[in-house]
């Protein structure tokens, strides 16, 4: 007997439901199902899982892609797969090579050992599926990574699909490359995606990659190892909504079309005929104007120049990181050149010492001659 397929096994349990004398159980929340006492650790903020139900709950039933980023102890694949019950893939990407060695009964749960920022990690992951439903970057939390992998992630997400981002606290932390005024955050940098939200309304003429400037060297460097031409932002037109909670970002997309603000659209009795408390019958209709957006070219907080500053403070840090790595490995090249010079001068005192003791038991040829 063949095993039902798992939409059938959807329809049935959708059909035993509404049977009189069963009684459905309540559906799985995500804070139910990390609440549990088996399977593989996992670990996720009590405070996530309410966000996390309330964007994803509508999507259980859906047979989506899933790719979290960030594996450890492999609990949290476990649970999406519990969650997601219908799901066609579930992908967990670690950089650590124990994870590979994690192994599941689930054959929709996948491993990928990699930085999923380097072209063969991303080569690893087409092979598995080229459009992912649901992604959530719980890897290193450092404002470079989180950049780089929702630049090269968002586009491969599917129109409808959500991009979550986890433990964003580590923007405020200079280990993790933030700090609460770093304009070069992962934080500063989704600030900025807010304002290309409403683009449409700057009342300026400025391209996206122009108003992340700062952040084109970081992304461009990683995007070259790809491919030979730079970051392409037209993806940024199919962001609809972008949502930030306590150390959490939500994004979701669609496409570029349900994106825009639309007509004005004016509903009810339009009164022309001047009389108070009388309509004319002929004015009931919908109105539609198109915003009038004031040119905003004069305004000195719009004007594209102010990016010079950011502009010039991102060279400045590039080129600190640049010196800094220099630095190293200078020092590093300091250190083996002193300590071959101290070796060295070991060695040439050992063989002075040598040469003497030899000098000093020579035998005097001369005496030996004359006698």
């Amino acid at each position: 007997m063949t095993k039902p397929t798992l939409a059938k096994r959807s329809l049935l349990q959708r059909l035993v439901e509404h049977l009189p004398f069963v009684q459905p159980k309540p559906p799985a929340t995500l804070r139910t199902l990390f609440h549990r006492d088996t399977g593989k650790p996992a670990a996720k903020w009590q405070g996530y899982l309410q966000h996390y139900d309330r964007h994803l709950a509508g999507r259980k039933e859906q047979p989506l892609r899933l790719l979290e980023i960030g594996v450890q102890a492999g609990g949290s694949l476990e649970v999406w797969a519990q969650y997601f019950n219908n799901a066609r893939l579930i992908i967990g990407c670690d950089i650590d090579p124990a994870c590979g060695a994690l192994r599941y009964d689930d054959p929709r749960i996948k491993i990928l050992i990699g930085d999923i920022n380097t072209p063969a990690t991303l080569q690893s992951l087409s092979v598995l599926t080229e459009t992912l439903d649901v992604v959530i970057d719980d890897g290193s939390h450092h404002s470079r990574d989180i950049i780089r992998s929702f630049v090269q992630l968002f586009p491969r997400l599917s129109e409808g699909g959500t991009y979550l981002i986890e433990d964003l606290h580590c923007s405020y932390w200079e280990s993790y490359g933030g700090g609460l005024y770093d304009p070069f955050s992962a934080i500063a940098f989704f600030k900025k995606i807010v304002d290309l939200v409403n683009r449409p309304v700057w009342g300026v003429q400025v391209a996206a990659k122009d108003f992340l400037a700062e952040f084109r060297a970081l992304v461009d460097d990683a995007a070259t190892e790809i491919a030979p031409n730079e970051t392409d932002w037209s993806f940024l037109d199919q962001i609809h909504s972008i949502e930030f909670v306590n150390s959490i970002c939500v994004i979701h997309k669609r496409a570029a079309r349900h994106n825009e603000l639309g007509p004005l659209v004016l509903s009810g009795v339009q009164r022309n005929d001047g009389a108070e408390g009388k309509a004319n019958a002929s004015s009931h209709q919908y109105v539609a104007a198109e915003m009038s957006v004031p040119d905003q070219h004069t305004n000195v907080f719009s004007n594209p120049a102010a990016q010079q500053a950011q502009t010039q403070l991102s060279l400045a840090r590039e080129e600190i990181a640049r010196l800094k790595e220099q630095n190293v490995t200078l020092t590093t090249q300091l250190y083996e050149a002193t300590k071959n010079f101290y070796d060295a001068s070991v060695t040439i005192q050992q063989l002075e010492y040598q040469l003497k003791e030899l000098e000093q038991t020579k035998p005097d040829t001369d005496s030996s001659t004359a006698s």
